[in-house]
């Protein structure tokens, strides 16, 4: 990035920060859209932001401030669901557990660092949030968009940022010439770079589904907030509204995230869960 800011540092982070809402708001002033993307939103819903003396609406306040005046009845924000959920839970572990600690999934589950990790996958909280603030709220199920066979670059420009694309490949027209000339452009958007480590599974099966019926009862508490309410639109729709739909046969009580969590470690190892509970006690 050249530009001044950032080519000489250090800079005052509020000087920084202004730098940015100008310029979003020149360019909104100028009647262009704008499309901002950043994974600080999911620190909005997470529990130890608090406990260090921000609390997750100040993360976001600081988050939106940064946006034109009186657009939220203009904007949308889009919101990512996974399902199975135990398999984005398996993601989690790969990405933080095995990358970043070399551990096996019942370690990562019992580590001491590991539940500050968890509001990540954690989205009923996180579209909530949106939701009582007013917001439009796009759930995008991502098991649809598999089964459309679609790429990310395709998912963003044809579908959010409603860009002109060819019908039959889902190309938007701006990239399709350059996409022709460029092979190594072509393989930043088609081939699958987000290639997690295996690690070592040490729960079977069975424990696995447990953890997958465990977190849908978590989201099934969300029900009534999300689901119903007219401020949500789901695209590619594929398993989120069965999951909410089956919702009125496992319940809509909700449970808090830590109480998730150490049912999550009960699953894994009874014993041990019982020990790390009497030690917090």
């Amino acid at each position: 990035m050249n530009h001044p800011l950032f080519v000489n540092p250090p800079v005052d982070r509020d000087v920084i920060i202004e730098a940015f809402r100008q310029d979003i708001l020149n360019n909104w002033n100028n009647g262009k859209s704008i499309t901002l993307g950043s994974e600080e939103i999911d620190f909005a819903v997470a529990d130890y932001k608090a406990e260090n003396g921000v609390s997750g609406d100040q993360v976001l306040d600081g988050l939106l401030s940064i946006l034109p005046q009186n657009t939220k009845d203009v904007t949308e924000v889009i919101v990512a669901y996974r399902s199975p959920r135990a398999k984005h839970f398996v993601s989690l572990w790969k990405e933080v557990g095995v990358t970043l600690w070399n551990q096996t999934l019942q370690e990562f589950i019992f580590h001491s660092e590991s539940y500050l990790h968890f509001h990540v996958i954690d989205i009923m909280p996180l579209v909530e949030k949106f939701l009582e603030r007013g917001f439009k709220v796009v759930l995008v199920d991502i098991g649809g968009v598999k089964v459309k066979k679609l790429k990310m670059f395709q998912l963003l420009a044809c579908h959010l940022m409603q860009e002109a694309c060819d019908a039959s490949t889902n190309v938007p027209l701006f990239l399709k010439s350059e996409l022709e000339r460029s092979e190594d452009l072509q393989s930043a958007l088609y081939n699958d770079v987000n290639v997690r480590t295996e690690g070592v599974m040490d729960l079977n099966e069975e424990k696995i589904q447990q953890i997958e019926e465990t977190m849908l009862r978590y989201d099934c508490g969300y029900k009534d907030a999300v689901f119903r309410n007219d401020l949500l639109n789901v695209i590619f729709d594929d398993t989120f509204s069965e999951n909410m739909n089956n919702c009125d046969v496992t319940g809509t009580e909700r449970l808090g995230r830590k109480e998730l969590w150490r049912s999550i470690q009960r699953i894994a190892d009874p014993v041990r869960a019982q020990e790390e509970n009497m030690r917090n006690l």
